[in-house]
């Protein structure tokens, strides 16, 4: 009958056992790299507290900038929430490609008004806001509204003009 001294790892499971830990290592200080590079950085002071730097999907663009005549702009057509005061996919973005800064006002027109429920402070060129919470409380439906996409003059804060687009808020309960 054999007996059981004790067990030990021989040379080839040690080997194994080391690359794997290397390994597990590797990849923690690969999700914590990605993590800290795409962590999304603040707009200074005087921009929109929601906003952050960047674009919306990491989008890189080199091409010419805008002249301040020119606006592109980046909303969701359709912004959905949860509940009137939980956060919605806003997804709103002031492209690279933009020389001018922008704020976006979003109104539903209604029985002969219209009334503001969701507004941004200004927006740099290269920022986005992601998710954001409407201004006012919603009963559960779905309201067709429009944007406002206005352009601000960078240096002197003048309005250059705006641009409406239709979209849709909904709200689940």
């Amino acid at each position: 009958m054999k007996s059981v001294e004790g067990t030990s790892l021989n040379g080839n499971n040690k080997t194994v056992l080391i690359v794997i830990c290397c390994l597990l290592a590797a990849v923690a200080i690969l999700i914590t790299a990605i993590a800290a590079v795409s962590a999304e950085k603040p707009l200074p002071e005087g921009y929109d507290p929601a906003g952050r730097a960047g674009m919306l999907f990491s989008e890189k663009y080199e091409g010419d900038k805008n002249d301040k005549t020119v606006l592109s702009y980046r909303i969701n057509p359709v912004i959905e929430f949860s509940s009137f005061d939980a956060k919605g996919a806003v997804m709103i973005e002031n492209p690279t490609k933009n020389s001018v800064d922008m704020t976006v006002q979003i109104v539903y027109p209604s029985n002969g008004g219209e009334y503001l429920l969701y507004s941004t402070g200004l927006l740099p060129p290269s920022s986005h806001i992601s998710y954001d919470r409407l201004d006012v409380e919603l009963a559960a439906g779905e309201y067709p509204c429009y944007a406002v996409i206005t352009g601000f003059d960078p240096d002197t804060g003048a309005e250059l003009g705006h641009i409406n687009c239709d979209l849709t808020v909904i709200i689940h309960s």
